[in-house]
């Protein structure tokens, strides 16, 4: 069926329902603001993390590791242990983890 095809109501109809369409309001992208900034800023002058483009598009990871700080972050979020993390990702030292926490620590006060 052709776009010329369909009936003068159908199409009335179409348009009504598309005026009804609820759309949130939108925010200037340089309001935007990234939930994980602070790690994403410390990574440029870490000792334990990097961003590389061309390592997990960028994201902050533990160097030597490709271990996002991101999964970290949302372990400890969700009440797991620096133990039950560091059981998932044996790549990752807990030495890492502690120079992490205490960078982000220091950065955020």
């Amino acid at each position: 069926m052709a776009a010329n095809d369909w009936t003068p109501e159908f199409l009335s109809l179409m348009s009504s329902w598309r005026d009804e369409i609820e759309r949130p309001p939108s925010t200037p992208i340089g309001k935007m603001r990234d939930p994980f900034d602070i790690v994403v800023n410390l990574a440029k002058e870490s000792s334990v993390i990097s961003a590389e483009p061309g390592v997990m598009s960028g994201a902050p990871v533990f160097k030597g590791t490709r271990v996002l700080v991101q999964t970290l972050l949302e372990h400890l979020e969700a009440g797991d242990s620096i133990d039950d993390f560091l059981e998932g990702f044996p790549s990752v030292s807990r030495e890492q983890v502690i120079a992490l926490l205490s960078e982000t620590n220091h950065r955020s006060d």
